[in-house]
């Protein structure tokens, strides 16, 4: 797929997103029709993958072209701008908890700013605490400051060494190890009054294999190492009714966890950590049906089967719809959007109890109000650009001038 079909699976994973949070404070019919519930992959997990491919191939062409300090320059850039976005939620968050909440709604959501006015909004913009709904941002922050050594890494042919260490580090997560950090600044920040839950939804140390390994495959595609043949060879066709296997008994047992015939999952194979330590269930499950959308994508429409066909130009053809692509080029404004959307919602919004209909297409629209959302920052993004044109012609032309005299 070209980078605007990864950007098209990028808005979906936004939008969903979005509407996933949505209903967890308004839930509806509807959100039970997402993959969540057909097996262990979330929103979340596509999204950081794409995010590793998208910055492997924007920054792994900045490196190779320009050179390691450039790219380093570049991705120091974006760090900065996502971390001003964490900054403006965390601060805005915390005024609309002080002036508006009255004590007796959403506590989770609103309790710790208003209890620790100082302390927990400068721990969240520390990096050690998230608040519902911004706890994806230290995560992403955190994964794009370590991106230019991994860049580095690779370009100096260490492939082999970054993807071990990622391994490792994700085992490590699985231990529970990483906590005793979160947990001794807890005890610290308890021993003076300020009792707050310490770390975010995501452990770093067990996210961070998905950013990993889709930075690694954008850098390979920059390079043109990346070969996509397998996905039409006979060995693919031999390995993919083990892997339809493999997605069909995961998204039986999640079916019947969610339904309560298998709890023991939840202390075996998902782990005690389950969403934050990233257990081998959940990476297994990306990984399978990752395969299996790769190879719908790329190889699908070579099928003998019409029905494959038709699945394969049918989803080429919906990540490639302009609005999905717009959404995943501006997903921080609409992440940005979303999280100050639910706080409000939370605070201002009274309609009472719903009917059927009413609560699916409010979900509906709350889905579909990222749109103009991602259209605004588009235009923003065009107006900053043309205005920094416009000054660079302007330096050049005071330069000749000058030169000149």
């Amino acid at each position: 797929m070209r980078l605007t079909g990864l950007d098209g699976l990028r808005g979906m994973f936004m939008v969903f997103m979005v509407t996933t949070h949505f209903a967890v404070l308004y839930p509806a019919e509807l959100q039970y029709l997402k993959f969540h519930y057909f097996g262990y992959v979330e929103d979340a997990q596509g999204f950081v993958f794409l995010s590793g491919v998208t910055v492997g191939i924007a920054y792994g062409r900045r490196l190779i072209r320009d050179g390691v300090a450039s790219m380093f320059r570049s991705v120091l850039r974006r760090c900065r701008k996502i971390y001003l976005y964490q900054a403006v939620l965390v601060i805005s968050v915390t005024l609309l908890a002080l002036a508006f909440w009255d004590g007796t709604t959403r506590d989770g959501m609103f309790a710790a700013f208003v209890e620790h006015p100082i302390a927990y909004p400068m721990t969240s913009l520390g990096l050690l605490t998230a608040a519902p709904f911004i706890n994806i941002l230290p995560l992403y922050i955190i994964l794009m400051a370590v991106t230019p050594v991994i860049l580095w890494s690779l370009s100096r042919g260490h492939g082999l060494q970054v993807v071990t260490v990622s391994v490792l580090f994700w085992f490590l997560a699985q231990t529970g190890l990483p906590g005793l950090f979160l947990d001794s600044v807890g005890i610290v920040l308890a021993a003076y009054d300020i009792d707050v839950l310490v770390g975010t939804n995501f452990s770093v140390f067990a996210w961070q294999v998905l950013y990993v390994a889709g930075l690694v495959l954008g850098y390979k595609s920059v390079e043109g190492q990346l070969d996509l043949s397998h996905f039409t060879s006979k060995k693919c066709a031999r390995l993919l009714p083990i892997v339809l296997g493999a997605a069909f008994l995961f998204a039986v047992l999640d079916i019947a966890e969610n339904l309560g015939f298998a709890d023991f999952l939840a202390g075996s194979l998902a782990g005690s950590g389950r969403r934050y330590q990233l257990p081998i269930i959940f990476v297994a499950s990306f990984v399978i049906e990752a395969y299996l959308l790769a190879w719908l994508l790329l190889a699908g429409s070579e099928s003998r089967f019409a029905t494959i066909r038709a699945a394969s130009h049918g989803l080429n053809g919906f990540f490639r719809l302009p609005f999905l692509i717009l959404i995943g080029q501006h997903s921080i404004w609409v992440y940005a959007y979303h999280v100050l959307f639910l706080y409000c919602w939370v605070l201002f919004a009274d309609v009472g109890e719903p009917g059927f209909v009413q609560r699916n297409l409010i979900f509906l629209l709350v889905g579909a109000s990222t749109y103009p959302v991602a259209r605004l920052g588009a235009w923003l993004k065009a107006r900053a650009q043309t205005k920094e044109v416009a000054r660079s012609v302007s330096r050049g032309s005071n330069t000749c001038a000058e030169s000149t005299i």
